[in-house]
């Protein structure tokens, strides 16, 4: 999976997205599931870098099921490892290794105004997975 596959998945799940926000279990595990929550940069097991774009349960996006841990080697290459450094440019944070789009105080299921910060966040995501 590449960054044009990550966009795709991203403009896929905005499309289906209700317009509205809602309360509703559903909709928050839509977001948390298909919609990014961090970007995170680490160091494989081999000693590679790896940059994936995660959702809420820190596995990548596109991944499904419920298998307790995903091994980030398993998607070296998806993004370029300084999309963390230019998101932290264009977005801030503090994280040594990961830029996050939203927190738990700040969930974009919680309210409309978060939903439409968020929303700014991750056109900002978009615009360098694009570039």
């Amino acid at each position: 999976m590449h960054r044009k596959q990550i966009v795709r998945i991203i403009n896929g799940a905005l499309k289906d997205l209700p317009k509205r926000g809602s309360t509703s279990p559903l909709y928050r595990s839509y977001i948390r599931s298909l919609l990014p929550y961090a970007v995170i940069h680490e160091q494989a097991e081999d000693g590679s870098q790896i940059t994936v774009v995660v959702n809420r349960d820190y596995k990548p996006l596109g991944v499904s099921g419920y298998q307790d841990l995903v091994s980030y080697s398993d998607y070296v290459g998806i993004v370029d490892n300084s999309l963390v450094d230019k998101l932290k440019m264009v977005l801030g944070g503090d994280h040594p290794r990961a830029v996050f789009l939203y927190q738990d105080g700040n969930a974009p299921w919680l309210a409309k105004t978060q939903m439409e910060s968020y929303l700014k966040r991750l056109d900002k995501l978009l615009g360098l997975l694009r570039s």
